[in-house]
């Protein structure tokens, strides 16, 4: 038998270990398989969207993921065998013929996980192609043959499979025979339960969830805080949940089985002592494998629920930050006002839009390049009831902000020569962002008062109100055509500002769409790597714990007993990491909501995106404990 024949044999006999690491490595190549497809493809690089960039970025991300998660798995793979390369060694085989044999195994398994993952990415290949032109609006798009994407990927993770194996396997050749023959070591041996360390780790978890809130209370803590979280809350947020996580798997879990144990009543009913003492050496030993994949997942959810829903409240957040469909901004005498307007009239009628429109005589305070954009403004009443409805009733000194703020009743707004103005409350919001900066209404005795100031320049707001959702492509072919007859106004020196809202609307969703993708191809990668990780934790376990099944069979213990047991075991170690992500990643999703990035409908979204999620690793736990209980039954029939 040659050393390729004994290496084929080695896999082919021991698939059940191997095959989630496999099919995980497949998934991996797939990947990056179709991120190279859609970087390859010229037709997708359109108007200067940097797509094939962005694609490419996201392929070499893949592939560091991939070094980190292949070295991982081979590392746990090789230290689970070293009894065996031990009994290799004392039989007579060289350090040499057992890199030699290591590395045809690993190159048997990544050669066919690359082949069988670019065949996969090549079926799928071109369907991603046709959703990322969906994105950009392409129409048609032809067939490109990948062979450059081919060719990357056959080198980019031969070299990956190779070098990775080489850097594991030389440190094991290199280990004495006594050592690779004594009893395999356990992550347990390095894993102390400390009660110190389990209230450090609970708390400084509860401290990183708490601190998801602080965007929406900065300024209340002393100075010397703000400053520093200001500068360093995401930092702080990753340290804290990355350090908490593992001292809660590692210290707390423990803390929290052992008061079972000492104070439970129903601890020895049952049988439950039995699965329970097991279970604490099962959480032991899989420490580090289990803080991984709760990483992993944690990744995993953050990435497909953010991306989702961001994408989905594109138009919602769009609309909220601009509240007409189209707003057209003169400053100071404008003489081509009057032209402008005629035209835009005359698109909206061509297309076909049904509108409305208001217009708003403003004063601002301050002149220069930046007119317009940072100046506090101000409005009349009557004006303003006109456009919202809403009559406030202001007196001489009142004002009435209408900058989308929250809460501002009580502040003032100073103008020099006319003195403070009360703010009395909060009104409808009525221009876009930054315009609605610093924007107020007052009585209309107060802004005659503040127009004979120096130091000031009218704006009129004309406000076109129409539904661009309704009118999709017509509210895309009116801005087309404005922008290119009228140009883009401050930008060129121009005394005007042209905003539709349908180009933010179609900016932003073009570029959530992207990330939405890269999004749901990057938390697939996370999922597999991290079910493949729970396997080969749950298959070792099963394993470890059959002489045991054994004995406790021949004892008089029922198979049923004996597979409530097991079960139950699995789904601790299943749950808990699935649970910390879960957590995990509702706090961060209220970190986005804090700090203003999403909505508050990101909360619902996410128990809805959610649902799946669960589901998905819900029917990998019952496949799983289905495939253990038979690997139980046959055993117990033939301990042989």
């Amino acid at each position: 038998m040659t050393l390729w024949q004994f290496a084929k044999h080695n896999v082919l006999r021991d698939t059940e270990t191997y095959i989630a690491y496999w099919l995980s490595s497949v998934f991996t190549v797939t990947i990056f398989f179709i991120f190279a497809v859609n970087a390859d493809h010229p037709e997708l690089d359109q108007d200067d969207s940097s797509i094939q960039l962005f694609m490419r970025m996201a392929s070499v991300i893949v592939l560091v993921f991939a070094v980190m998660f292949l070295s991982l798995s081979i590392y746990s793979f090789v230290d689970r065998r070293r009894r065996t390369f031990g009994t290799l060694r004392a039989m007579g085989m060289s350090r040499r013929q057992l890199r030699r044999m290591l590395l045809a195994e690993n190159s048997l398994i990544g050669a066919s996980a690359i082949v069988v993952g670019m065949l996969v990415g090549t079926a799928f290949g071109h369907l991603s192609v046709l959703i990322m032109a969906r994105i950009v609006r392409l129409s048609n798009i032809t067939w490109k043959t990948p062979l450059a994407p081919i060719r990357d990927t056959a080198i980019g993770f031969a070299v990956v499979f190779v070098l990775v194996t080489l850097l594991l396997v030389r440190g094991l050749s290199r280990r004495p025979i006594l050592e690779l023959l004594s009893s395999p070591g356990h992550e347990a041996k390095g894993v102390r339960f400390s009660v110190p360390l389990a209230v450090v780790g609970a708390v400084v978890l509860l401290l990183g969830y708490a601190l998801t809130f602080y965007p929406r209370c900065a300024g209340t803590a002393p100075a010397l805080i703000d400053h520093v979280l200001e500068k360093t809350l995401n930092y702080v947020l990753i340290g804290c949940f990355m350090v908490g996580t593992f001292l809660v798997l590692s210290q707390f879990v423990f803390l929290a089985i052992t008061g079972i144990q000492k104070h439970s009543r129903r601890y020895l009913r049952g049988g439950n002592a039995l699965w329970v003492s097991a279970l604490l050496y099962r959480l032991k030993s899989g420490v580090t494998s289990m803080f991984i994949s709760t990483m992993l997942l944690t990744a995993a959810f953050c990435a497909v629920t953010a991306s989702i829903s961001l994408a989905m409240s594109v138009r919602a957040d769009i609309t909220a930050s601009i509240p007409f469909a189209a707003t057209y901004y003169a400053f100071g005498d404008s003489d081509r006002e009057a032209g402008d307007l005629a035209l835009i009239e005359r698109e909206l009628d061509g297309n076909g839009i049904d509108h409305q429109q208001y217009t708003l005589d403003f004063i601002l305070l301050g002149e220069g390049d930046d007119v317009g954009l940072v100046d506090t403004k101000f409005v009349s009443e009557e004006e303003y009831g006109r456009v919202t409805g809403e009559h406030p009733d202001l007196a001489a000194g009142q004002a009435l902000d209408i900058s989308g703020a929250s809460e501002t009743t009580g502040s003032t707004v100073g103008v020099d020569g006319v003195g403070e103005l009360e703010v009395v409350g909060a009104g409808t919001r009525l221009l876009d962002n930054p315009r609605n900066i610093d924007c107020y209404v007052v009585a209309d005795q107060t802004l005659q008062e503040i127009s004979q100031q120096p130091r000031t320049t009218s704006m009129r707001a004309h406000l076109f109100d129409f539904d661009d959702a309704l009118h999709d492509s017509g509210a895309r072919a009116f801005s087309t055509t404005v922008r290119n007859t009228i140009g883009v106004g401050m930008a060129d020196g121009e005394s005007f500002l042209f905003i539709p809202r349908i180009d933010e609307i179609d900016a932003d969703e073009f570029s959530h769409q992207i990330f939405t993708y890269v999004g749901v191809l990057f938390s697939a990668v996370f999922m597999a790597a991290s079910a493949s990780l729970i396997y080969f934790r749950l298959v070792s376990s099963v394993r470890d714990n059959l002489p045991i099944t054994r004995n406790l069979h021949r004892m008089g213990m029922s198979l049923r007993e004996i597979l409530r047991v097991q079960r139950r075991q699995l789904l601790v170690l299943f749950t808990v990491p699935v649970l910390l992500a879960v957590v995990n990643t509702g706090f961060a999703m209220n970190y986005l909501v804090m700090a203003r990035i999403a909505s508050r409908l990101l909360y619902g979204r996410f128990l809805i995106i959610l649902i799946p999620l669960l589901a998905l690793q819900a029917g990998y736990f019952a496949f799983l404990s289905s495939r253990f209980s038979a690997k139980v039954r046959i055993f117990l029939k033939d301990p042989q």
